[in-house]
């Protein structure tokens, strides 16, 4: 074992894995040990139908990670399998742990079972810590994992053993590792497989998104209704109706930007739906008595965070799958969408698609026009709109149409949301009425 450590590559590796280590129960850890590294490890035993070869031993680098759990154990005749959840202590935020599956299947093993069996595994860890990385590894032989585990990644693209690829690493996160080959290890007829990292963490992949919001207050709201009710709106009325729809709509929007607060907001990608005010209150707790080097202090603030993390998550789960029960579609499309951690893209209308899109508006405004109708027909439409022949609207009726626009609904062309046409109704009824009276 000392061979190891005379290797940057293994000494300064996070975690080594060695498949076929011959250990049974006769050899103590004592002399398996490696400094700085603990040893985690699965012997062969009866119940494969043999006492000899086969074992799996597991390596955990001190440095890196000192919390783990054994979840599952598997040995028998087609299948030795090892695997453990790890908390290193530096991880990227948009993970909570990491699931590393050692295995080994033998050449007289059933691939098939085998197979059957790790994707019952990987599907078992993954319902209990969504979203983890999940990386099975080892000498698998003739199993095939691409057919059962389709949305998983093989990173291990170079020989280990006569221009064949028997030692495998499957992940669940697209280019993680790259992989190079090194000597054996002693007299092992397998070559090493050393696994680089290549991921970027979200937060260095994506930037953040800064976003301008308006900050609704009693008092902004107050101001905004004074400014309604000082306007006379009669002296917009008389333009034509494009033009008095984009005047009001043109005031009103300097006004809510004059009155109306505004706040900067910074959103990062790697933050989970679940972070609220709370949880970012008590993070900020907690950097603050690391920083004063107090702690009591900090340790009294990791144990308010995980019992606020624990009620928000808990919050945001049964939020999930109160939506997921429900019968409205758009709550039930948005908990999918959070689930699957889904972003909607928008259409770019490139250079070349600009004819298009002014043929398709000429088509579908072309009743706009006059000359569209016969000569007959304009005059009748003309007679029908004019002020004799007027229709009005009451505003009570329109009252009734801004009460029932929904807060969560995109705003329209004209950028106004329906927050302000709810708590602004009487004022902006005065405004919006001649409108959808007939000219």
């Amino acid at each position: 074992m000392n061979y190891v450590l005379m290797h940057v590559e293994y000494r300064e590796s996070c975690v080594v894995v060695l498949t076929e280590s011959w250990l049974h129960s006769d050899i103590p850890d004592s002399l398996i040990d490696l400094q700085g590294f603990t040893c985690v490890r699965q012997d062969r035993d009866s119940s494969s139908g043999k006492m000899r070869e086969g074992g799996i031993c597991m390596y955990i680098n001190d440095n890196w990670c000192k919390q783990f759990t054994t979840m599952e154990t598997v040995c028998d005749p087609d299948l030795e399998l090892l695997c453990v959840s790890l908390r290193p202590f530096y991880l990227s935020r948009e993970f909570g742990n990491i699931i590393i599956c050692a295995a080994y299947v033998p050449p007289s093993g059933n691939a098939a079972r085998a197979a059957n069996c790790l994707m019952d595994c990987a599907h078992c860890q993954l319902l209990r810590t969504p979203g983890a990385p999940l990386f099975i590894l080892g000498d698998l032989n003739h199993c095939q994992l691409e057919p059962v585990l389709p949305e998983f990644y093989q990173y291990v693209k170079c020989s280990t053993r006569n221009k064949k690829i028997l030692d495998k690493c499957f992940g669940n996160i697209r280019g993680a590792y790259t992989a190079r080959s090194l000597p054996p290890l002693s007299n092992s007829d397998h070559l090493t497989v050393h696994l680089i990292p290549t991921y970027k963490t979200v937060l260095k992949s994506s930037k953040p998104q800064r976003k301008t919001v308006l900050q609704w207050t009693d008092d902004s709201l107050e101001t905004l209704r004074g400014c309604s009710e000082c306007t006379n709106w009669s002296i917009f009325h008389d333009l034509e109706l494009n033009k008095t729809t984009e005047t009001i709509t043109d005031y009103i929007k300097f006004c809510v930007e004059t009155v109306v607060p505004k706040k900067e907001v910074i959103h990062f990608p790697n933050n989970k739906p679940y972070i609220t005010k709370e949880v970012k209150a008590c993070i900020n707790k907690k950097k603050l008595a690391f920083k004063q080097r107090d702690r009591a202090g900090a340790a009294a603030a990791q144990k308010e965070l995980n019992v606020v993390l624990r009620k928000a998550r808990e919050k945001h789960r049964n939020a999930i799958e109160q939506s997921g029960s429900s019968t409205d579609n758009k709550k039930l499309w948005d908990s999918l969408k959070k689930i699957t951690n889904m972003t909607s893209k928008k259409d770019i209308v490139t250079s070349n698609e600009t004819d298009k899109a002014n043929a398709l508006n000429d088509f579908f405004l072309r009743f706009d026009s006059k000359s569209f109708f016969p000569l007959e027909l304009s005059e009748t439409l003309d007679h029908l709109c004019s002020s004799s022949n007027c229709v009005r609207s009451d505003p009570s009726e329109i009252q009734t149409i801004f009460r029932k626009v929904c807060n969560k609904k995109s705003v329209g062309p004209d950028g106004l949301p329906a927050f302000l046409f709810k708590h602004c109704l009487s004022e902006l009824t005065k405004a919006r009425c001649p409108i959808f009276s007939c000219p």
